[in-house]
């Protein structure tokens, strides 16, 4: 394609120079100071948590399953992030690294694991949050926290009751 007579001269340089620009990420700590900074990252969470209300099909959730969804789905849950930077300046390493952030905390939430009982269960949307969110689709619709959900109604503790591995292991003993 790079020898295509059409193709421009350091086309893909100018095209990533264009897109840097058309962000107003910044690049100087000096631009909006530290106390922004650090007062950007629970701005950008609040707005995402605003922002964010996908669908899915898989009721069992996976580390697998955390990026598996439909293309068109996949934009549409990218647009509070872009959206975050039109409307509030983000310094563009904090930026990059809340995205890669988000991928990690997106796997850890999906591996259905139902421990409960800890320390920041009710303010953390953990794993055993976002499995019961899988298992009803009704409760639990917080990325990373459990007050909007309680404000909204929404909110249903996890208990070690609702763990679906006793319903397989229910089963198993019945088979055996």
């Amino acid at each position: 394609m790079m020898r295509h007579p059409r193709f421009l001269k350091n086309q893909v340089k100018l095209e990533i120079q264009s897109s840097l620009r058309a962000f107003p990420l910044y690049d100087g700590l000096d631009t909006y100071g530290y106390f922004y900074l650090f007062v950007s990252v629970p701005l950008w969470v609040f707005f995402l948590s605003c922002g964010m209300r996908h669908t899915h099909a898989s009721v069992f959730p996976t580390p697998f399953g955390s990026h598996a969804f439909h293309p068109v789905d996949g934009y549409l849950q990218s647009i509070p992030y872009h959206l975050f930077i039109f409307i509030f300046p983000l310094h563009r390493v904090l930026y990059l690294t809340l995205f890669v952030l988000v991928n990690f905390w997106s796997i850890f939430i999906h591996d259905s694991d139902m421990i409960t009982g800890h320390v920041f269960e009710k303010v953390i949307n953990g794993p055993a949050h976002h499995t019961l969110h899988h298992l009803y689709f009704t409760v639990n619709y917080g990325q990373y926290f459990t007050w909007a959900d309680r404000a909204g109604g929404s909110y249903r503790q996890p208990e070690s009751s609702l763990d679906p591995l006793l319903q397989v292991k229910a089963l198993e003993s019945k088979e055996e």
